[in-house]
């Protein structure tokens, strides 16, 4: 069974209670026509009105589906690692086995990173944001190959962040703010690229994150348009879920993180709103929302990247709460990693207890890859010796 973030876990008082979530604004546009507006049900960013059938939290496993249009005919079921021979599953291990890519701007170095991956290879490949480049690491921390730098071109990055790697070993990369994605071979080699600056279908402003499923979709956070677009493979516009209208509480929603579900949903972290979406693309409407800030093991403070294994377990960069959390398929609180070094005595001592998880991935053995970044107030460069990619 899929996720079930919406169902009262017996014993867990922090569940929410069963009832409805808002609809987003959702524009299906396969074909670049666009269909009628689907109007917000109401709701707030991280609440659930009254209303909805408990039929809408309870799907199956093998319940797959498909649908017509571009790249619809494939099922549902998505990889946690695209292509990778085996059942990738994450293991609960308390041992640091491998810290790597220290604080710089040479090879191998990292300045301000945020967003990683893992290929069905176990190559690490991070998004090295201050250096405007992509860094592919080999399994064991030594650097394969980078490609990119600053600028506007093909192939030129301003301030890269989500990652991905598609079925066919292309890299996906969001070119934060030059406001596009852009497509690479595994090797490196640009592509194709989409998107520009504005609020139209296939704009973005300061997109964040990307993930891609079995289909070859590509799901893309746009942050600052508070929604999440849909692309097929080669950037064509699919449809948009907008969060705008939502927050009774806080107000409008922030989506930072993204990643498919074993079943084809869609799992995205609301940055602000300290919560998470669970959302079904297919039927055009969000199946539940987790989570309120706080520091509790179903709590989350900016929360950031998050990715699933292949049994549906959850893992979250709690980022502000300076964490991994490990959740099963109903959300269900499963383990931890701490990473602050008076907490966590594995953590290597060169971190500054300041630093923040911003993005996790799982290694093809299970093994939980994660990247830290620095807080806000924090200076660069002040630590030589500071490690930003953590495998536990």
């Amino acid at each position: 069974m899929d996720l079930a973030f919406g169902r009262t876990m017996p014993n867990n008082p922090l569940s929410v209670a069963s009832s409805s979530v808002g609809r987003p604004l959702l524009r299906d546009n396969s074909f670049r026509i666009p269909s009628p507006i689907m109007q917000p049900r109401g709701g707030s960013a991280c609440g659930m009105s009254s209303g909805m059938s408990s039929a809408a939290l309870d799907w199956e496993l093998n319940g797959l589906r498909s649908s017509p249009g571009l790249h619809f005919s494939a099922p549902r079921t998505t990889q946690a690692i695209p292509g990778c021979m085996d059942l990738v599953k994450v293991r609960n291990s308390n041992a640091l086995s491998l810290s790597f890519a220290t604080e710089g701007h040479e090879d191998g170095q990292v300045s301000r990173p945020w967003g990683l991956c893992v290929d069905k290879m176990g190559h690490v490949l991070v998004s090295d944001r201050r250096n405007n480049r992509v860094q592919v690491f080999n399994p064991d921390g030594s650097l394969k190959f980078k490609f990119g730098r600053k600028g506007v071109g093909n192939g030129e990055f301003d301030l890269p962040a989500g990652i991905c790697v598609d079925v066919d070993n292309r890299i996906i990369v969001v070119d934060k703010d030059n406001h596009r994605v852009q497509i690479f071979t595994a090797s490196g080699v640009f592509l194709l690229k989409f998107g520009s600056y504005g609020k139209e279908y296939g704009q973005f402003q300061y997109p964040w994150d990307v993930a891609v499923n079995s289909r070859r979709q590509i799901v893309v956070t746009d942050s600052r348009n508070h929604r999440i677009q849909q692309f097929d493979s080669e950037g064509r516009f699919i449809r948009q879920i907008v969060f705008d209208n939502h927050g009774q509480t806080k107000g409008i929603a922030s989506p930072r993180g993204v990643c498919y579900t074993p079943t084809g949903n869609i799992i995205v972290s609301d940055f602000d709103n300290h919560c998470l979406y669970l959302i079904d693309p297919d039927i055009n409407d969000i199946l539940s929302v987790k989570g309120h800030e706080g520091s509790g093991f179903h709590e989350f403070n900016r929360p950031s990247g998050l990715c699933c294994d292949d049994e549906g377990r959850i893992i979250v960069a709690d980022s502000k709460n300076q964490r991994i959390l490990v959740f099963n398929q109903n959300l269900d609180f499963m383990w931890d990693i701490e990473v602050r070094p008076s907490i966590n005595p594995l953590m290597p001592p060169t971190l500054d207890e300041k630093d923040r998880t911003c993005d996790v991935a799982i290694m093809p053995d299970g093994r939980i890859v994660f990247l830290i970044e620095l807080s806000p107030d924090s200076k660069e460069g002040s630590n030589p010796y500071k490690r930003f990619v953590h495998v536990f």
